[in-house]
């Protein structure tokens, strides 16, 4: 009996010390964040580079001044050179000649030698009439002759025999609105630069349709002792 009790108090005595070391002991640790120290990091300063000396005063040189607009220096011809257009390469004679007659133009038979208009003619029948006093009004005093056309001799051909010992050609009398044209339009060429200044003697040029307009496009100036410029204008009808 006396061993059951000291075995009792033994296990008392036992499970007194084990509850105070319980108590001492934290249930539950606290966890600190970790701290890092950083060093700011130095720079080396760039060393300051020494003052510039002052500049030497220079002497400006003075702008030069503005260019003015230069005038016109190209002037018209008192006299405008001599026209030679062809229409063979492009609207041919019978478009030509239509042309022409819707402008309002007339042909006529004309004696190279005597130098004097004998008949009107349609050019494209061949069909000749008497000139009548008012067929002229209108007319510009300057005849444009054709030849080297072999449509042009086929309508002279059969007018021959009713003009015996007169030498036949095609002339073709334009009108003064179209001789106005014509001028206006060159005189503006000369003027602007569009045409190359000089004396020339001779423009060379081809008629040409420009939608339903009939045009002269020039393409070469002549001039005496074979000298020659290109042309590149258009005068329009």
């Amino acid at each position: 009996m006396q061993r059951v009790w000291a075995f009792a108090a033994g296990a008392a005595v036992v499970l007194i010390v084990l509850a105070c070391l319980r108590l001492d002991t934290p249930t539950q640790r606290e966890t600190h964040p970790m701290r890092v120290s950083i060093q700011p990091q130095v720079f080396e300063k760039e060393p300051t580079p020494p003052p510039l000396p002052p500049p030497i005063a220079q002497q400006q040189a003075p702008l030069p001044p503005l260019p003015m607009e230069a005038p016109l220096q190209n002037t018209p011809p008192e006299t405008l050179p001599a026209l030679a257009a062809d229409y063979r390469g492009t609207i041919r004679f019978e478009g030509y000649a239509r042309q022409m007659i819707r402008l309002g133009c007339r042909f006529f038979i004309y004696d190279s030698t005597r130098k004097k208009l004998l008949a009107n003619v349609d050019p494209l029948s061949g069909k000749s009439s008497p000139i009548a006093p008012h067929s002229l009004s209108g007319l510009s005093p300057r005849l444009r002759e054709l030849d080297h056309d072999p449509s042009v001799d086929k309508a002279l051909s059969g007018l021959r025999s009713q003009f015996p010992g007169a030498r036949l050609t095609l002339v073709v009398a334009v009108t003064s609105q179209f001789e106005e044209a014509l001028t206006r339009q060159l005189q503006a060429g000369f003027v602007q630069g569009d045409l190359p200044p000089g004396d020339w003697q001779v423009l060379e040029g081809e008629y040409v349709l420009v939608g339903p307009r009939l045009a002269l496009k020039l393409h070469r100036a002549l001039g005496s002792r074979g000298k020659n410029a290109p042309v590149d204008f258009t005068v329009f009808f």
